[in-house]
């Protein structure tokens, strides 16, 4: 249904697929998309999901214009347990943890096969899940938060990053979630805008 949601056409790819014959029948109606995804709340739109299954995913996709590689310095450990079975989330979680910690970045994607709990990945998984890897990001989101003459003004900006130069593709003026107000927020923030560095 995901795949048929972006995908032009108006054949479902399975019993299990949805077209706009699917989409017409519900309350109201509507087409599909055939596009890519704009935004992650629009899963809640495609068949089979709703407004708690999203929410379970949304901490761990995202939707942008273009191919994007999993960054394995910053991918969460749920995320990383996915690219085998070998892999569970709390072995995962361990390695992550040491990786922050220590900001133990890996320079190239074949290095993440020698760390201890990728040893068991297959020679086959490996190289199938080399493309889909990376340890550069190229998409960022910008928050940014002003407040002038007791007014507070908000922009996001979508960034693409190809090689040294960056673009923005996106903006919007809509409210913020909060700023986090506890201990370590600070230092949170520094190790993210450290990930963020070239």
């Amino acid at each position: 249904a995901v795949l048929d949601w972006e995908s032009p056409g108006s054949q479902p790819s399975g019993s299990m697929g949805a077209k706009d014959s699917y989409y017409l029948g519900q309350q109201p109606p509507y087409l599909t998309a055939n596009r890519s995804f704009q935004s992650v709340g629009e899963l809640k739109k495609v068949r089979g999901f709703n407004a708690e299954s999203v929410a379970l995913l949304a901490p761990y996709i995202t939707a942008v214009p273009g191919f994007s590689a999993i960054n394995v310095n910053t991918a969460s450990a749920v995320v990383l347990s996915a690219l085998d079975n070998s892999l569970t989330v709390e072995v995962m979680q361990q390695w992550v943890t040491t990786r922050d910690n220590g900001q133990q970045y890996l320079n190239q994607v074949s290095a993440l096969w020698t760390q201890a709990p990728f040893q068991k990945v297959s020679a086959a998984q490996q190289t199938s899940m080399a493309p889909l890897l990376a340890v550069r990001s190229s998409f960022f989101k910008a928050e940014i938060r002003v407040e002038l003459s007791s007014r507070h003004y908000y922009l996001t900006s979508q960034l693409y990053r190809q090689g040294q130069v960056v673009e923005a593709y996106g903006r919007s003026m809509q409210p913020l979630p909060p700023l986090p107000d506890q201990p370590g927020s600070q230092q949170l923030l520094q190790q993210l805008m450290a990930k963020l560095s070239p």
